[in-house]
């Protein structure tokens, strides 16, 4: 199942051209896709901070 962007769902659901349990679907899915970016971005963010911490663990 692919998701629609944010601005498609809401104009969808405007029009009724989503059911009720269409559109949960489609917000589920992009707060899946959310997730998993910010997700990502805590774990570059985090191999960051080790990097560029000094020697011997102290910041």
């Amino acid at each position: 199942m692919s998701a629609y962007d944010l601005d498609t769902v809401l104009k969808k659901w405007e029009r009724d051209e989503l059911s009720t349990e269409q559109a949960v679907g489609q917000i589920l899915l992009l707060l899946q896709t959310v997730l998993q970016r910010l997700g990502r971005l805590e774990v570059a963010q985090e191999n960051s901070r080790r990097q560029d911490a000094p020697p011997g663990g102290k910041n």
